[in-house]
């Protein structure tokens, strides 16, 4: 007889519900058409499969909200350490150092600051310890508070402004992962664009064949950055991404 993992991965059984056996309990995310990823914990974590099943938009969030119990009984010191909120591997915080030792012979030298208007406002120490949206530590104090709207990287230049100069609204997408079903020509979806910022409403228009997407903002979102990831949600559910690649503010 097959066992329970061996028919999820057949598309026998449909997806978005937790199934079980004498030991285990086995839930499938997405549908039947995108790679399997399944996700096994042992029976007694879980009071009801059935609860699970009845709020089904929930089931990872009940799933994952265990995982830290099963370590601490496997003996892992791991269990207490919270989720990562920054780049995990970088232990201090000082991304810049690990990007230095990555990329030895890239441009990281000083280089002016400049408002939107070209005109130069001082000198910044390497366009890679900055980001978008930035608005302390660039050493220009004094006078209306600036924010960072653009790395130049062509000409060595950083790009400051004012928040309403943030503004996006529409946002160009490449490398599009979609990992629902048919890819839409357009539809009106729940997107972030920042880690650490809300989720938006906005209207997608896909290019297929491209492999692009076009994102038209319909709330107003502050510091969209150029080579961060766009993030399309349907409630909880993800539906895909891709690398931010431009954006209608600059």
């Amino acid at each position: 007889m097959d066992c329970i993992f061996c028919k999820i991965i057949a598309g026998e059984i449909p997806s978005n519900k937790v199934y079980e056996d004498d030991r285990v309990l086995a839930f499938r995310d997405i549908n039947p058409q995108t790679p399997v990823h399944i996700l096994v914990i042992p029976k007694h974590h879980i009071a009801s499969v059935d609860e699970l099943n009845a709020d089904n938009s929930d089931i990872v969030a009940h799933i994952f909200a265990v995982i830290p119990k099963i370590a601490k009984e496997a003996g892992l010191e791991i269990y207490q350490k919270a989720d990562s909120q920054d780049i995990c591997f970088v232990a201090d915080g000082h991304y810049s150092e690990l990007i230095s030792k990555l990329r030895p012979h890239a441009n990281f030298s000083a280089g002016e600051i400049v408002d939107t208007s070209g005109k130069v406002l001082g000198h910044h120490q390497g366009l890679i310890h900055y980001t978008v949206g930035q608005r302390r530590g660039m050493g220009i104090g004094g006078g209306n508070i600036l924010y960072v709207i653009k790395l130049d990287a062509k000409n060595n230049r950083l790009i400051v402004g004012s928040k309403e100069e943030l503004l996006s609204q529409k946002v160009h997408i490449r490398e599009l992962n979609w990992l629902a079903e048919k890819i839409p020509e357009s539809q009106i979806l729940d997107v972030k664009l920042r880690s650490r910022q809300k989720i938006i409403k906005a209207e997608v228009f896909f290019n297929a064949k491209q492999n692009t997407a076009e994102i038209h903002l319909l709330e107003d979102f502050y510091g969209t950055a150029p080579g961060q990831v766009a993030c399309f949600y349907d409630g909880s559910r993800v539906l895909g991404g891709g690398i931010i690649t431009e954006l209608t503010n600059l």
